[in-house]
């Protein structure tokens, strides 16, 4: 395998950690938010070269320009379902574009986007053909950031760029969502959201790091721009993952059930109540997750880069119940 030169912007995120360890036999620079002094921050400036540059500002992020790299890996931006449009919109439309633009030069730019762009009301199984109907802020400022990759290819046809479109992660560094669901279990007021049996498209940190290692390893067979679905290749049920934990956990398996149709409309309430408190949540997103069924069709990211979900669901749930702090 060849050595590349590779920037990568979100490195101190959950999934930066796992893209992270997955490249380490590459030459890589970071590039760090100038206001960023968390611990993970600390510690890579220790292990890692690095570039301290605010990507949604134009001036500063123009210090990449002409800069001497072989591949881009874009992991920068937001996950928020309760953040404000502006918010979102700054942290990863603007972002991207002003990363684009100073890194017109770099062959290979290989961005994280999120399969949200396709809405929930799906017809599975879902392909890159499939029409987006971004249905949450979040989604949408993912989608437009893919159109942000456009400008790369504008009479440029030795450059590649390759989108992937990550579903619900998961593993030891995901604790939002999950720490909800493991707690109700525990104290028994989990009920599953209609029947159970709708698929839950999860994507453990180790297998989507992976994909972005496949892109780079057949850097050489890529070209234009190209967007991949990265997720489970058997997805589980709403049951399956749910009996997972109880098992893992040593504890009973819940029986009852609510109607999608009320669950929803608790969760709406719930949120209102908690935004006119001044302490948005976003229940109604959890609820749709949980009860949508989507499977997402990975056939092409298998052919053209090799593409393999290998973490099993039983091993992603104890690496989850890990990061959480129970002993399984």
């Amino acid at each position: 395998m060849m050595s590349r030169r590779i920037l990568i912007t979100g490195g101190s995120g959950r999934l930066g950690r796992y893209v992270l360890d997955a490249l380490k036999d590459h030459e890589i620079v970071l590039v760090l938010h100038p206001n960023d002094t968390s611990t993970q921050t600390l510690d890579l400036k220790k292990e890692y070269d690095y570039l301290l540059i605010d990507l949604t500002d134009p001036t500063d992020t123009s210090k990449l320009s002409g800069s001497d790299f072989d591949v881009v890996v874009h992991l920068a931006g937001k996950v928020g379902y309760t953040d404000r449009w502006e918010n979102l919109y700054r942290a990863n439309v603007l972002s991207t574009r002003n990363l684009v633009r100073n890194t017109l030069h770099v062959p290979l730019l290989v961005m994280a986007s999120s399969t949200s762009v396709y809405g929930k009301d799906v017809n599975n199984p879902i392909n890159e053909e499939h029409p987006t109907h971004p249905d949450t802020h979040y989604a949408r400022s993912k989608l437009l950031s893919e159109d942000e990759l456009i400008p790369r290819h504008l009479g440029q046809e030795e450059m590649t760029s390759v989108i992937l479109r990550l579903s619900m992660l998961y593993g030891r560094y995901f604790k939002e969502g999950y720490k909800e669901i493991t707690d109700s279990l525990i104290k028994r007021r989990f009920k599953y959201i209609g029947d159970g049996r709708n698929h839950i498209p999860l994507l453990h940190g180790k297998d989507a790091a992976r994909a972005f290692k496949c892109v780079i390893n057949r850097f050489s067979k890529l070209s234009g721009l190209t967007r991949y679905n990265i997720s489970m290749e058997d997805p589980p049920t709403q049951e399956e993952l749910v009996r997972t934990v109880c098992e893992m956990l040593e504890i009973d398996e819940p029986k009852s059930h609510v109607p999608t149709g009320m669950a929803k409309t608790l969760a709406r309430i719930k949120d209102l109540s908690n935004k006119l408190k001044g302490k948005p949540t976003s229940y109604y997103e959890y609820v749709l997750k949980i009860s949508s069924d989507r499977v997402f069709d990975v056939s092409r990211a298998k052919h053209e880069i090799g593409y393999r979900s290998l973490i099993k669901l039983k091993s992603g749930v104890r690496d989850v119940l890990k990061g959480l702090g129970y002993k399984v």
